[in-house]
């Protein structure tokens, strides 16, 4: 097994990764391919059986059978708390030693740092960070400066390319929201970059000289302060990322397949026009790929 972890914001995440099984490819409809036909294992939990011949540990659900799919067959999120190698500690304390560890990471570089150090101390394990190249894993990788692409958006598209044929477009809902694309011959086309939706109502709301969040979201007819934030920002942010969509698929010259991730992927989700698949653990699941892979740098 490997073990990959997304060092984002405000947490950890982490998955065991099968460090053989390669992710199943899925259709347009985001069936898993498997030996004589699909299974709907990103929909529902009636497919984990079939996925991988019998049922996978954790795979209980939706979301464990997606993760099953991709390989990961256990996973979890930690606190980075006042002492993050005290909660890798706590963590971690019964797991054998691992094939390789690999992280994404855009915390703050401490955090990288800390769980680098931890690796080696408790495993002798040289950790492997996920960093963008100009290409990997059949991504091409446009970037300015490929570089200078973050790394959590590149290990997203490493799974969106693993996961599906065709045009791809991802969108991470994170404390920034991206939104980016790739073509059908795999080629990273440019994305885009905006605020969060919490980073959207604490900057609102500050001005505004409101303290939180208090109410309802659903309506475009608030009758306080805090309620217009609340919905002005989640009706403002989903119709950016429908018409962003649009724009994106008009200058593929396709209709992509759409990947939502992130924090507020949930709550985003079910505002949005266009159809999109939820895929809570898309960058482990890059992660995972690149690990298994063994190039990682």
């Amino acid at each position: 097994m490997n073990l990959v972890l997304d060092l984002g914001n405000s947490r950890c995440k982490w998955a065991l990764a099968d460090a053989g099984q390669e992710p199943k490819r899925r259709d347009a409809q985001g069936c898993a391919s498997v030996a004589g036909g699909t299974t709907p294992g990103a929909t529902d939990a009636q497919g984990c059986a079939s996925v991988a011949g019998g049922t996978t540990p954790g795979a209980t659900d939706a979301q464990g059978c997606a993760r099953a799919a991709a390989g990961l067959v256990q996973g979890g999120a930690l606190a980075y708390g006042e002492d993050f190698a005290r909660a890798l500690d706590s963590s971690f304390n019964s797991l054998l030693r691992p094939q390789c560890v690999a992280a994404v990471s855009v915390a703050a570089a401490g955090h990288l740092q800390t769980l680098a150090q931890w690796t080696q101390r408790r495993w002798g394990l040289e950790l492997q960070p996920v960093v963008a190249c100009a290409a990997q894993l059949g991504v091409t990788n446009t970037y300015k400066d490929p570089a200078r692409l973050g790394a959590d958006r590149w290990a997203a598209l490493i799974a969106a390319r693993a996961r599906l044929p065709g045009a791809v477009c991802v969108v991470d809902c994170g404390t920034a929201l991206t939104i980016d694309a790739l073509d059908g011959n795999g080629v990273y086309r440019g994305g885009v970059i905006l605020p969060g939706l919490a980073l959207m109502r604490d900057a609102l709301l500050r001005t505004q000289g409101v303290c939180e969040v208090l109410g309802d979201a659903d309506s475009p007819l608030a009758q306080s302060t805090a309620d217009g934030v609340a919905a002005g920002t989640l009706f403002g942010l989903t119709g950016a990322i429908d018409r962003i969509l649009d724009e994106q698929a008009t200058r593929l010259g396709d209709t992509p397949h759409i990947l939502i991730t992130g924090g507020d992927a949930q709550t985003l989700l079910a505002r949005l026009r266009h159809a999109v698949q939820h895929t809570p653990d898309l960058v482990l699941e890059g992660v995972a790929c690149i690990a298994r892979a063994g190039d990682s740098t």
